[in-house]
């Protein structure tokens, strides 16, 4: 599960097509929010993030007609799936951009988008945004203010923890405690490597 640092009662979750911020008090917080981290459709030294509950990946829409970049869900596997398409389901697990405010216990984490196109020589990356305004994820550019970073940047939480604590406290959900530490990456560490130090297979997992 992964919790923004921004608003740390919420966690990214799925509701139809859409991916949302989720309250840890919602009653299906736990079917909602529950994302296995895949080898990337796309290749090597990317991951994907797929919905546990649907089967479908986190995808990266194409922009709106305000120039938004929402991120949705889209199917895999299917016969008119585009390299692009593959791209746009397909990330990388950095160090978080903003500095967590709790950094002496936990590690946190930013979610960059595999670049498209002119991106690619620009290197203009995107990144997982939480947008308040509706609640939405959305694709943006790294901001520069904090308190914006902060909206860039998440915890992973061990689900299995999260489900005990849950059912420890009679089903009322409260803020989980128990973590992942990320570490901090190295200068040539792939994703895939990241996550294998903390335990995290990208194949089956």
């Amino acid at each position: 599960m992964i919790k923004s640092v921004a608003n740390p009662d919420y966690f990214i979750g799925c509701r139809e097509s859409r991916v949302v911020l989720v309250n840890n008090s919602d009653p299906d917080v736990n079917s909602l929010c529950r994302l296995r981290i895949r080898h990337g459709l796309y290749g090597t030294g990317t991951v994907s993030l797929q919905h546990d509950t649907s089967g479908k990946y986190l995808y990266r829409a194409l922009p709106d007609s305000s120039n938004n970049e929402y991120i949705t869900v889209i199917s895999s596997g299917n016969s008119d799936t585009t390299i692009e398409d593959q791209l746009r389901s397909s990330f990388n697990i950095i160090d978080g951009i903003a500095l967590y405010a709790d950094t002496q216990k936990y590690d946190s984490i930013s979610i960059q988008c595999s670049p498209i196109k002119s991106e690619i020589n620009s290197r203009e990356y995107k990144y997982i945004s939480v947008d308040m305004n509706n609640s939405s994820i959305i694709a943006k550019s790294m901001a520069n203010e904090s308190k914006m970073q902060q909206m860039q940047t998440y915890v992973l939480v061990d689900y299995n923890d999260y489900v005990a604590m849950s059912e420890s406290s009679n089903n009322k959900i409260s803020k989980p405690d128990s973590e992942f530490t990320i570490p901090k990456p190295t200068p040539g560490v792939s994703t895939p490597d990241m996550l294998a130090r903390i335990g995290i297979n990208s194949n089956n997992n």
